[in-house]
């Protein structure tokens, strides 16, 4: 198997191990609206960026180190674009 590939039920297994366990719950509301709505996903502990942002991720030391995502644009009724 190649990275986390191998599909199981719900779940996706990397060298016989559990990475991901499917939402059940996005995964219907996926197959209603033919989207993900926000930055959610059809697994659990995988989150996604909205348009618009950005993800930064953080291994400092001595801060919470970590995966952030951070809004660059947002867009505002009236607001010219060149």
């Amino acid at each position: 198997m190649n990275g986390c590939g191998a599909h199981v039920r719900g779940r996706i297994y990397y060298e016989n191990r559990l990475c991901h366990a499917m939402d059940e719950e996005e995964a219907e509301e996926f197959l209603v609206t033919g989207h993900m709505a926000g930055n959610e996903t059809l697994y659990k502990e995988i989150k996604q960026v909205k348009a618009g942002e950005m993800a930064r991720v953080s291994t400092r030391v001595n801060k919470s180190g970590g995966i952030n995502a951070l809004r660059y644009f947002s867009y505002r009724r009236g607001m010219e674009i060149h």
